[in-house]
């Protein structure tokens, strides 16, 4: 018999009368430890870089005149996209929330003038979360056009990270209605992001099925990040439930049973998009906690907290394209007006080719008008 159907038995073990409850957006009650937000800071340009405070980094000889963002914007259309004409001028389409851009490596940091141009005129800010602040130093010295940057500084732990990052964001001293996290190759859909619900976490649609009485295809199950972290968060959270009556694990583990109707099936996914909004905040960082305590891969932890919200009122699934093998060679074929986001879109591979230029110079960047 597996640890997990063990866990699962354990659980039902002591669940032994129905008790109705709320939504999990009413969680937000339990949670009377918040932290303290974190002051925006202006990072020093001639010093280190603290770790794990967002900040604003300001080149420290800025030679920019730009006034706007879409001057900003176009300057940087005139240099990558020089054939077609300029953008024009439009308010910004989701001033309520922060993008935060996740870089795997600060070698990926000369795409951040090819993430400006797609996303700058739509964001009213934009977090950029990676290790290394010289390297990006080092790019905004090169690139004239960009003058100051909102950037985190999180050491690179791996599977980790990208969680980190909407972590701190959360703990900004901010006004946001919500938090978009993307990878450095995602490529959103702005019409259809727009037309959805701001309340909802939206999270893609296509998960992966382990199911742990048999031999998994995920490679990183047998890893730190996988078996031993999910026997560990499902077994801390029934411990807080039953022994520490925990308001907050009771309701999360009803949920989780409940979505995922499996005492043996576990969710894996790539998370190469996700959107918090702010009242689903307390939530998310109570469940992070428990990631970083067991180095909990992102893959298996962000389906893990998705699935122990309350369905449908809390999360809408939504339609993605994730791509592998050749069909990675061109991705603007699979980009579909109905898709929320279309992974991946590579800056230094399928942008220099002419059809992948062609596709965010005139197809992407003008159907995104709005």
């Amino acid at each position: 018999m597996s640890v997990l159907i063990v866990l699962y038995m354990l659980w039902r073990h002591y669940d032994v009368t129905p008790v109705l409850l709320a939504s999990t957006a009413s969680l937000l009650s339990f949670r009377d430890d918040a932290p303290t937000c974190l002051p925006v800071a202006t990072h020093p340009w001639n010093k280190e870089v603290p770790k794990g405070i967002p900040g604003l980094l300001v080149k420290q000889h800025n030679s920019s005149k730009l006034t706007n963002r879409t001057e900003m914007v176009n300057r940087l259309l005139r240099i990558m996209c020089p054939k077609f004409p300029d953008l024009p001028e439009i308010e910004v389409t989701f001033p309520e929330i922060l993008l935060i851009v996740d870089f795997n490596t600060p070698e990926m940091y000369h795409v951040i003038p090819y993430l400006e141009l797609l996303y700058r005129r739509h964001f009213a800010d934009i977090l950029y979360c990676g290790a290394q602040p010289e390297t990006l130093k080092q790019l905004m010295e090169n690139v004239s056009v960009i003058s100051s940057i909102y950037f985190v500084d999180i050491p690179h732990h791996s599977w980790t990270q990208k969680y980190r990052c909407v972590e701190l964001a959360m703990k900004m001293c901010d006004k946001v209605a919500g938090y978009a996290l993307i990878g450095d190759d995602t490529l959103i859909n702005i019409k259809v992001l727009r037309s959805l619900p701001r309340e909802k976490l939206l999270f893609g649609d296509n998960f992966g099925r382990i199911n742990t009485s048999l031999k998994t295809g995920w490679y990183w199950w047998n890893t730190d990040g996988g078996r031993p972290a999910m026997l560990g968060m499902l077994n801390e959270l029934i411990f807080r439930a039953k022994q520490q009556h925990d308001p907050f694990s009771d309701s999360f583990l009803r949920s989780y049973y409940a979505y995922i109707n499996s005492s043996t099936l576990i969710f894996h996914m790539a998370t190469d998009f996700m959107y918090v909004p702010k009242r689903l905040t307390a939530n998310f960082l109570y469940m992070v906690e428990l990631f970083l305590k067991y180095n909990a891969n992102v893959e298996v932890a962000m389906p893990f907290f998705v699935s122990g919200l309350e369905h449908p009122s809390d999360v809408l699934l939504v339609k993605m394209h994730s791509l592998w093998n050749d069909d990675r060679n061109n991705p603007e074929k699979f980009f579909h007006p109905d898709d929320l986001y279309l992974h991946p879109f590579k800056y230094g591979f399928n942008f220099k080719k002419p059809t992948g230029h062609s596709f965010i110079c005139d197809t992407y960047l003008r159907a995104s008008i709005v």
